[in-house]
This record gives C-alpha cells, sequence and structure tokens, in this order.
C-alpha cells in the first residue's frame, strides 16, 4: 500500500492507494477526508470499478504468449530493429518529474484532454516521498523521448498513472509507426522489470469509456478484477466538501 497526506486550506486529506485492511479506517483518524485508490475491500461510499490486470508471477514465456500476436510483432521489432533507448527510474529526481509533466502537458493539449495541474504535480511529488512512483520512457536514437509510463508502485503492484506519447503530433507514417513500436515494448520492458523487482500485478487501471484504450488494454492479456475508489468523510468538514462536490456533478 502506498499513503499520502496533503493539506488544502483547513482540508486534510489522506489517499490510500491498494488498501486491502480495514485497519486503514483505523490509521485515517485524524483527517477530514480518506481517499480510496483500487482498494481491494469495499466500503460505504466507493465505486466500484473494473480494472485490467496482469499476473506477472507467471513465468515470462508465458506472459509473452497472451500479449496479441500483432502486440508481440511490434515488441519484436521494437527490440530487434529499431534504435530505441529505454529508461526505468525507480527513484526520479524532481526534474524527472517535471520533465515528464512537461511532455504530458503537451501530449494533454494535443489530444485536448487534462492536463497534469498543480494538484496532479503534487500527487506525483508525495507518492515518491513514499518511494512510490516509477517513471519509464523509451527514448529515439537521438535520445528525445517518445512515450512515457508513470507507475504508482508499492511492491506488490504497478499501477499505471499515466501514459503519453506524441502519437497524435507525429505527421509521418513511418514516426507515428514507430511510436506505436515504442509504446508496447515499453509497457513489455516495464512487465519484465516489474517482474524482477518482485511484483506480482501490472495494473492498466480502470476500463475507461474510450473503446479503443480498453482494446489496447485486453490486448496485452490480462482478466478484469472488481475494485474500489472514492473517497469517506470522517469530518463534518469532510462531508460538506463530498456534498459540495455531489451538487457540482
Amino acid at each position: 500500500m502506498i499513503r499520502i497526506d496533503r493539506k488544502i486550506g483547513n482540508l486534510s486529506i489522506k489517499t490510500i492507494y491498494f488498501s486491502d485492511s480495514d485497519e486503514e479506517d483505523l490509521m485515517a483518524k485524524h483527517v477530514d477526508l480518506v481517499g480510496f485508490q483500487q482498494s481491494v475491500i469495499p466500503r460505504n461510499g466507493l465505486k466500484a470499478k473494473k480494472i485490467i490486470q496482469i499476473d506477472l508471477t507467471r513465468n515470462e514465456n508465458d506472459l509473452f504468449k497472451q500479449i496479441g500476436k500483432s502486440n508481440r510483432y511490434k515488441i519484436n521489432r521494437a527490440m530487434n530493429k529499431d534504435a530505441l533507448y529505454y529508461s526505468f527510474n525507480q527513484r526520479p529526481a524532481e526534474d524527472d518529474i517535471h520533465e515528464f509533466r512537461d511532455f504530458y502537458n503537451e501530449f494533454a493539449r494535443n489530444k485536448n484532454t487534462a492536463q497534469c495541474g498543480r494538484f496532479h504535480l503534487q500527487t506525483l511529488k508525495l507518492i515518491n516521498d513514499q518511494n512510490g512512483l516509477v517513471i519509464a520512457k523509451v527514448s529515439d536514437d537521438n535520445r528525445q523521448p517518445l512515450c512515457y509510463h508513470v507507475y504508482a508502485a508499492d511492491g506488490d503492484r504497478a499501477m499505471m498513472l499515466y501514459s503519453a506519447s506524441h502519437y497524435r503530433m507525429s505527421t509521418e507514417t513511418s514516426q507515428k509507426n514507430l511510436i506505436g513500436r515504442a509504446n508496447r515494448y515499453l509497457h513489455w520492458r516495464n512487465m519484465i522489470e516489474f517482474k524482477k523487482e518482485g511484483y506480482k500485478i501490472y495494473d492498466f487501471g480502470e476500463i475507461t469509456n474510450d473503446e479503443n484504450v480498453n482494446y489496447f488494454k485486453r490486448s496485452f492479456g490480462g482478466k478484469e478484477v472488481t475494485e474500489y475508489s472514492g473517497y469517506h468523510a470522517l469530518t463534518r468538514l469532510g462531508k460538506l466538501v463530498l456534498l459540495y462536490k455531489k451538487m457540482k456533478g
């Protein structure tokens, strides 16, 4: 599990990743809100989410065989023919986090999706303070990043927080194809690195409303599980904040 604490004005929040024990409620006594990210245990107020996870305790050959044929081809080509540089950073410095943030925000602006703002940047730094942040990337032969994956990782589970590439920004088909291969290669290399570190679960995160993204996640094998996310109010202030959030929709 990973636990982070933050203050927003007078509001104190504890966020717990991968909770698997009711004792977590006791540990969060002196805060207004407890946020649960992918709790194994259902709790009042949390929403059930479908998650795609890969069992890293399987041997490497089995892990590769369960990946779709097209992905296996692209991963093999990336490994054997493309001039790619792989980085797996388990102790990122602040500059590494900012470098990722800048890359991601360029991706987000192009995709017209939410950027990594001040709150999200602070979350990454708080997770990193708990030694729970991993930043992985693949770069081209000029050492320019092609894609990034960022994880919350607690020694047993690596859950993807962010995935970004500049695929949509490229105008050349050959470059688009290279980035697509690099992204699949990055997933595969990360699975193997986490497996070597003794991790049991590679977590793609929630199934979304984007069926293309869901199809991509499923194409690596794995299974769907149900976990629970949301906030639990422990004080009057916490309840008021949740009520306000609910009214805003």
